[in-house]
Formats: C-alpha cells, structure tokens, sequence
C-alpha cells in the first residue's frame, strides 16, 4: 500500500524530487573531484581529443576502454570539451539527470494510463523508481543519461508531436544505434512515426556528419570497421538474459557463473523471434507506452552490449508498474533493489545467482505488460 502523503509541510512527490537533488550532486561533485576514477567521461574525452588532432578514434587506448558510439556522437561530447575533466564531468552529469528527470516526467504526463490522476504516493514512487535506475549511469557519467532522455523524451512526444519525436529517436539512434528495438516497436505502434523517424534519423546522419569534416567517411569506415569486429562479443560486464540462464546454471551446480561464455549458436535466432513476437504484438496493440516497454524489455534481455548502468532505461516503466500497484512490479522493484545492495559480480557460490537479478527484474516487468490489463484505466492522458 503506498502512502498518499509524506512529513508535515511536505509530500512524497517533493521528497523524491529533493532525493533526485542530492544523488546528483553527490554524483557529480563525486566526478569532479575524482574525474578518472569509476567513470567514463575520460573515454569520451579522449575520443574527441582524438577526433580534433586528427587520429585515429576507435582504437585501444592505455587504461581507457574503447570509444565505440558513431561518428555523431564526437561533436556532442565535444561539446564539453572547453570545460576540462572535472568541470565537464560535473556539468555533464548535472545535464544528464535534468534531461532523465524532465523526459521521464513528460512521459508519465502524456503516455502513461491514468497518470495524471496518481496521487501523491504513486507519483513518489514512480519518480523514486526512476532514480534507483539512473544511479549507476549518473555515478560514472554513463551516455545512458543522454540516450534515455532522448528516448523517453521520443516516446512523450511521438503521439502527438511525431516530428519532434523522430529527432528525439534520431539522435538516440545516432548515439548508440543499439536502441533500435525501441525505436521500432514504437513505430509499431505509431506506423506514420516510423517512417518519419528513417528520414529524420539520414537527415540527421548527414548534417551531424558535416562538423567531421574531411574525416567523415574515415570515421564512419572506422565505426563500421569496429562493430564488425566487436559483432558477437561477450564481455562479464554483460547482464542480459544470457547472463541469467549462465547465473542460475551455475547456482544449481554451485559454482560461480562463468559470465563470459560465448553466446550460443540458437542465440540470434531466438533473439530473432522475440522480436517478431513483440512486433506482432505491437501491432495488434497499438499502444504506445506498451510499444516503448515492450522494445525496452527485449532490448534489454536480448542485447548486445547490455551492462547495469543501460538498466537506466527500464526506469519508468518500473516506476509505472510500481505506482499501478501490480505485484510482478513490486517483485521488479525487490530484484532491483537487491541488485544494488548485492554483489553484481560473486566471489562465492552461494551468490552466483546475484548476476541474473536485473535481467529477471526486466523480465517481471516483461510478464506484467503480457498479462491482459482490466484494472488499467483508458488513457485520459493529452
């Protein structure tokens, strides 16, 4: 039962809100005083550094991971460039969670059924929700703050503003095209959406090319180059359904997980026909917010290249199933609560389940969305 209000001279709502305050500050004055450690804002840095002397980009560098967002991207990091490393940490991470907050806040008003008429409690927790999963991008500046809020803020434009949405799902796409699941099930939903959404998202692709000058192609044949190569990878930072299957395995024998074992050869084509399940469903359903869960949730279960901090994205979605009171959504909720207060990597066998719990707190959510909704209101959203 969710309390309806919060301490005297104050509500649930705000004090989620304050908590949204404190976690970002202390993410970011975190950043900028330790700037390189626990944090990937140094890889983008070191990219655009990269791109500006004129070498090459997507390439191994010394104590740093690999850049690996398209060409597009490097004029947007750049754009933090002037700041410095600590300063440009900080402000970055101040302007990721403003953009999560605000995107994730649009969505809720205009898509999700029944919101406006929450009450206090339900609207704390559905922002409180939201920030759980946000925190692991927003404590190592993660680009999941920027791409969930061109996502989320896709997704709350897409009914009624197609145009605006498109760009929002064209830069998402152009910063990490992995997201296309989302964009597609969108469309699903919104038929006249996709098809704006190709020709913003190639309008895009070139324009934000320009800026690359004379190095555009070489940096595109670089990227092309670089996903090619990295096509099929499996990494123990990965948390995906896989990882789950791999956790709960070895949990049964009782030793530890061995989290980066090779994708199976039945992998895509059963990546394959979740797809074209969902898509179908989609299509039938044509709703919108379900259109963006369901992408989400196969995304995210599917892959590739799926690690903690991209669980951001699952955030309001969690935080809509929490406030419509359903018990797979409480269940959700526990698996992602417990994810954080657990080790995400076990030393011991008796935690080498720990690994499967975000993948099976996506796939609570997942099970909630399949089952037939007769306690969700009509949308009287606008």
């Amino acid at each position: 039962m969710i309390s309806a209000g919060g301490p005297q001279g104050w509500s649930w709502s705000r004090l989620a809100i304050l908590a949204w305050i404190i976690v970002t500050l202390a993410a970011a004055g975190k950043l900028a005083a330790a700037p390189t450690k626990h944090s990937v804002f140094p890889i983008y840095r070191a990219g655009v550094d990269d791109w500006l002397s004129g070498r090459p980009v997507y390439v191994e560098r010394e104590g740093l991971d690999l850049y690996r967002y398209p060409p597009p991207s490097l004029p947007f990091f750049g754009l933090m460039q002037p700041l410095g490393l600590r300063l440009g940490s900080f402000v970055y991470t101040l302007c990721g969670s403003a953009g999560v907050f605000a995107a994730t806040e649009a969505l809720r008003r205009r898509l999700l059924p029944g919101a406006n008429q929450w009450s206090d409690g339900h609207l704390a927790a559905y922002r409180f929700a939201v920030l759980l999963m946000a925190a692991r991008s927003l404590w190592n500046a993660q680009a999941n703050t920027a791409l969930g809020a061109l996502l989320f803020g896709g997704l709350a434009c897409a009914a009624t503003r197609p145009w605006a949405g498109a760009s929002f799902f064209g830069l998402a796409m152009l910063l990490k095209p992995t997201v296309l699941p989302i964009v597609m099930l969108a469309g699903a939903a919104r038929p006249a959406l996709a098809a704006v959404t190709l020709i913003t998202t190639l309008a895009m692709a070139v324009s934000l090319s320009v800026p690359l000058g004379g190095r555009a192609v070489e940096l595109w044949e670089e990227w092309a180059g670089h996903g090619r190569s990295s096509m099929g990878e499996r990494r123990a930072a990965f948390r995906d359904a896989w990882t789950a299957i791999v956790s709960v395995e070895a949990a049964a024998r009782g030793s530890l997980p061995e989290l980066d074992k090779a994708y199976p050869r039945w992998w895509l084509p059963a990546s394959g026909i979740a797809a074209a399940i969902a898509l179908a469903a989609c299509l039938a359903r044509r709703d919108l917010a379900a259109s963006g869960m369901a992408g989400t949730a196969w995304l995210l279960l599917m892959g590739p290249a799926i690690e903690p901090p991209t669980y951001l994205l699952i955030g309001p979605w969690l935080g809509w199933s929490v406030a419509s009171g359903a018990r797979l959504g409480m269940a959700a909720l526990a698996l992602a609560v417990a994810s954080l207060a657990l080790p995400g990597t076990p030393a011991t066998p008796w935690l080498a389940w720990t690994p499967a719990l975000l993948p099976l707190c996506v796939a609570s959510l997942a099970a909630w969305l399949a089952m037939p909704p007769p306690a969700r209101p009509k949308d009287e959203t606008t």
